[in-house]
This record gives structure tokens, C-alpha cells and sequence, in this order.
């Protein structure tokens, strides 16, 4: 169990780590919650983790740094 709980934080510590997990877990949930009901069983449930892991993606790269990019566009937007 303690093997685990580090491979999880040195997951968690990498800039693709997190959106990785976060895909990988909505997708999983997808699977668990309902069926697809798309042709091709599962690809509702990859896509559904596709989009996850890259909006947390996204997210990681205009939250650092306290939303330092966020700030930076408010500032320019309302001078």
C-alpha cells in the first residue's frame, strides 16, 4: 500500500501526471455510470477521459503560479 501511495505522488508531482489520472479516473467512472450509446461501445468513455485530462491539462498551465496568467489578461482587459 505505501509503494502506491508514492507512485501516486510522483505522479501527481509531473505537469502530465495529474490530467493522466484525472482522464484515466473519468473515464473509468464513465464506464462504471452508464452505457455508451455510441456504434463503437467504449469510445464514448475514452472520449469523455480525453476531454477531462485535457481541460485539467489547460487548467494547469493558466492556474500556476497563483493564476499568474489570469491575472495578466484581467489586467490587460479592464486597464
Amino acid at each position: 500500500m505505501l509503494s502506491f501511495v508514492r507512485a501516486v505522488k510522483r505522479i501527481y508531482g509531473l505537469r502530465f501526471g495529474n490530467p493522466l489520472m484525472v482522464g484515466l479516473l473519468t473515464a473509468l467512472g464513465d464506464v462504471f455510470s452508464h452505457r455508451s450509446h455510441y456504434r463503437i461501445p467504449w469510445l464514448k468513455h475514452v472520449l469523455t477521459g480525453l476531454m477531462a485530462g485535457l481541460l485539467a491539462l489547460a487548467a494547469s498551465y493558466f492556474l500556476e503560479d497563483r493564476g499568474r496568467r489570469v491575472r495578466a489578461v484581467w489586467a490587460q482587459v479592464f486597464r
